[in-house]
């Protein structure tokens, strides 16, 4: 082959790689938590606090997520929420830790 069709065989497929994947954000979850300091994660990632986020659609990708709502003090609540081209809204209820118990 070529010098030259090496070196353009080799941008084109450097700019495969280094193409960004294409994400739908076609659902939304609503979120509804009186603890205004709780952090909240989507599928581990940190998206934001309660304080931010409460009552704004939160978009995301339609299938299932594991949503964690944590705050000090406080013990961590989980919701696994299946979407599927929706907006879902979930009330979450944090329960503070017992005086003396060492919590989570």
């Amino acid at each position: 082959m070529r010098p030259a069709r090496v070196s353009l065989l080799v941008l084109l497929l450097a700019g495969c790689a280094t193409a960004p994947p294409t994400v739908k954000l076609d659902s939304a979850l609503i979120l509804d938590c009186a603890t205004p300091n709780a952090r909240v994660y989507v599928d581990e990632t940190l998206v934001g606090s309660t304080r931010e986020l409460n009552g704004h659609k939160l978009l995301l990708t339609s299938g299932a997520h594991r949503v964690e709502v944590r705050a000090p003090d406080h013990f961590t609540t989980y919701l696994d929420v299946k979407l599927a081209h929706e907006v879902v809204q979930k009330k979450v209820a944090l329960r503070p830790v017992p005086p003396g118990d060492p919590g989570e």
